[in-house]
Parts: structure tokens; C-alpha cells; sequence
């Protein structure tokens, strides 16, 4: 809810954050920020039929995103509702970074990250989580295969994916309630 300044002094002068680290931090998230854009354009291009919804976090101004995301019947720029009932609805999740692998995964969507889009913050968990695809090409073949119905998400991600819910989680089960 702040403007980039605003957020920069308050990592250095609230949180105790080096200035150089901060501005570095910023300029990734710019540069991940427009990564993420260009692939929603390109894939509603490609992928005419489909819908896609870009939702920023929570705390991002959709105003920041009207310049950057092509206007298309397919391409939706969307921040209203929790993030899970749109992963429920999803028959894929891009994300780069962010814990939505994990939620999708638990859900049972795939995940993807375009690994070649940088992010400002390493996240294991999410990276553990997700299909890393190293191009654009490898996101559209691997969308095709999601959209086919002949997607199978490999098993060491199935493995890590587990590891992550264990260890954050602990199991997926409806029995939560009994073990509080």
C-alpha cells in the first residue's frame, strides 16, 4: 500500500534492512513484476480459449498492473476473494516465488515457475513445490499437456511436494481439529 520509496525507507528505517540490499530487492521485484506480465500476455495470445487471471498480492495496487497486462476477453487482471477459491478453480498455477505452489499443490493443480524469470526473495518451498520450466516454450508445452488432460505431475516434485506439506502442515488429512 506504500510507494516504492515509502516501502524502501521503511525496510531501512523500521526493519533495519542495508539500503543497498533494498534497492536491489526493489529492482528484482520490478524486474520479476514485469516477467510475470509479459508471460500473461504471450500465454492469453497463444492460448486464446483459456481464461487466465493475474492476481497480485494482496497489498499490491491493481493500478500498478493496467499498463503492463494487454487488454483481452481472456486475460483477467483480478484481486477480489481469497486466492483459494481461484486456485480451486484453476487448472494451473504460474507463480514465481510464492507460497501458492504449495496451496496448489495441495489442492492438486500443478504448479509451474518460469525459472528464468528472477525472483527478488529464494523460496525454497514454493520452488520445491513447483514444475521449474526454463523457458517460455517449456510453459506453453506443459500448459498444453494441462489442458489435454494428459499431464502427470513427476514424481520427485509429488515427493517434494509432500516433504513440504509434512514439514508445514503435517498432513492434509480433515483431522486437524483432533490433533489440536
Amino acid at each position: 500500500y506504500k510507494t516504492p520509496e515509502e516501502e524502501a525507507e521503511m525496510l531501512v528505517d523500521l526493519f533495519g534492512y542495508e539500503r543497498g540490499y533494498v534497492t536491489n530487492l526493489q529492482k528484482v521485484q520490478h524486474q520479476t513484476m514485469l516477467g510475470m506480465a509479459k508471460l500473461a500476455n504471450r500465454l492469453a495470445a497463444h492460448f486464446c480459449q483459456v481464461s487466465f487471471i493475474y492476481r497480485p498480492h494482496p497489498f499490491e495496487r491493481l493500478e500498478t498492473y493496467h499498463d503492463l497486462l494487454e487488454v483481452r476477453n481472456n486475460l483477467h487482471l483480478v484481486k477480489t476473494g481469497t486466492v483459494d477459491g481461484w486456485i480451486l478453480r484453476a487448472k494451473a498455477v504460474i507463480q514465481r516465488g510464492c507460497s501458492t505452489a504449495i496451496e496448489a499443490g495441495m489442492a492438486g493443480v500443478p504448479a509451474l515457475s518460469p525459472a528464468w524469470i528472477p525472483a527478488a526473495v529464494n523460496m525454497p518451498t514454493a520452488e520445491k513445490a513447483s514444475l521449474q520450466c526454463e523457458s517460455e516454450e517449456e510453459v506453453i508445452q506443459t500448459l498444453e499437456s494441462i489442458l489435454a488432460g494428459s499431464f502427470e505431475r513427476p514424481m520427485d516434485i509429488q515427493h517434494r511436494l509432500g516433504e513440504v506439506i509434512d514439514e508445514w502442515f503435517y498432513r492434509v488429512d480433515g483431522r486437524a481439529h483432533e490433533r489440536v
